[in-house]
């Protein structure tokens, strides 16, 4: 085998990212008018300039945001009074929420298996919490494939610095040429990797619209899943 480790991103590249943050957030809306009667637009704008404060004031670890704290600082920016029983509440009920609503990518559970049976060593490398991607996957049922999860939160920077690949191969005392990383951004999964020498797989997210000088940054270019097993 060329590589002893494939490391796959999780959002939208082993799930349908799209329909669980959809649902959570209507939920999300609705319980906010209940308790606020905060116009959509209203909320919209509130909900996006306290994630970007987020994010600007703990750029590592913004991923954590729409938890009681990004909600807390909602309030806080709507000039609301705000109830701290209701907020950890909502919180909790948000990610529910989500998880039940995640779904396997076509091909996630074929190719996971043919991958594993072939012998290779799985991880994920995700910018999101912890526990947030543990429920993700215990959700698509397929923690069973993968021995490491790497996230931002353990590691402290984003995979577009290129600190969490030099971290991964460290922990799993390999060579750069060795790995091979696969995920649909471009920036954390293409870019930072191939900085160091690790080969990259671009799966492509049919929401967003490459270029052909981002799709030519990588190795591989598949279009699902299944995809990977041809080339590998």
């Amino acid at each position: 085998m060329k590589y002893k480790l494939i490391a796959f991103d999780l959002d939208d590249t082993l799930n349908d990212g799209t329909k669980p943050w959809r649902v959570a957030y209507e939920w999300l809306y609705e319980e906010w008018f209940q308790k606020y009667h905060t116009d959509k637009d209203l909320f919209d704008h509130a909900f996006n300039k306290t994630r970007a404060g987020l994010k600007e004031k703990q750029p590592e670890k913004y991923m954590l945001a729409i938890r009681a704290l990004h909600l807390s600082e909602m309030v806080n920016e709507l000039e609301y009074e705000i109830d701290w029983f209701w907020i950890e509440k909502i919180s909790k009920q948000y990610w529910e929420i989500f998880l039940e609503n995640v779904n396997p990518r076509e091909g996630l559970y074929e190719t996971l298996n043919e991958l594993k049976n072939r012998g290779y060593k799985l991880v994920v490398a995700t910018d999101f919490s912890f526990d947030i991607q543990l429920g993700k996957l215990n959700s698509l049922m397929v923690t069973k494939y993968f021995s490491y999860i790497y996230t931002a939160e353990e590691i402290g920077s984003l995979k577009k610095t290129c600190e969490m690949f030099e971290y991964i191969l460290k922990h799993e005392h390999i060579k750069p040429s060795e790995m091979l990383m696969i995920g649909d951004n471009v920036k954390g999964d293409i870019i930072a990797p191939k900085e160091l020498g690790i080969d990259t797989c671009l799966i492509r997210n049919k929401f967003y619209e490459y270029s052909e000088d981002e799709m030519n940054e990588a190795t591989y270019r598949i279009e699902g899943l299944v995809d990977l097993l041809k080339i590998i």
